[in-house]
């Protein structure tokens, strides 16, 4: 575990702008804004932190994105997030662009970035840094990844 963590923490300027990329995106889903784009996105990160990964398409639905890794355990940890965000208005609230990530006094403000993107890289950070550094994880790991938890 202690690798993992190490290759975790040397990583974390790189883990905090992937973050920032994924805040940089909109993906309301209300609208519709961002959608597909954000689902790509999401999938993209899935392979860069050794999952296996595919986009659900669904007729009249948001897409769904799935991440697993099968290394063959007794055990499967299944995640589940959402990579959609509520609409940014009241723009007039922000003090900053909602889709323009910005740290201020050690904290990162974006429209998502608690609820639940945040949430969403970390994990896949996570995921990443104990392949990385063990080569495998302890148990089986599946994500499910959707686009419409803010409007369903």
């Amino acid at each position: 575990m202690q690798r993992a963590l190490d290759y975790a923490n040397a990583r974390r300027p790189a883990e905090l702008e992937d973050l920032m990329r994924l805040c940089r995106q909109p993906s309301v889903s209300a609208t519709g804004q961002g959608i597909p784009e954000t689902a790509a996105m999401v999938a993209e990160m899935m392979k860069d932190a050794g999952l296996a990964a595919r986009i659900l398409e669904r007729p009249g639905a948001h897409p769904v994105v799935l991440g697993s890794w099968d290394g063959h355990r007794s055990r499967t940890v299944v995640f589940y997030n959402h990579y959609d965000v509520q609409p940014p208005e009241p723009l007039d609230e922000w003090q900053s662009e909602p889709f323009a990530p910005e740290v201020r006094e050690g904290k990162l403000y974006a429209r998502g970035v608690s609820d639940n993107k945040g949430d969403l890289a970390a994990r896949l950070e996570a995921t990443k840094a104990y392949l990385a550094a063990e080569g495998g994880l302890p148990v089986n790991v599946k994500f499910i990844v959707e686009g419409e938890e803010e409007i369903g």
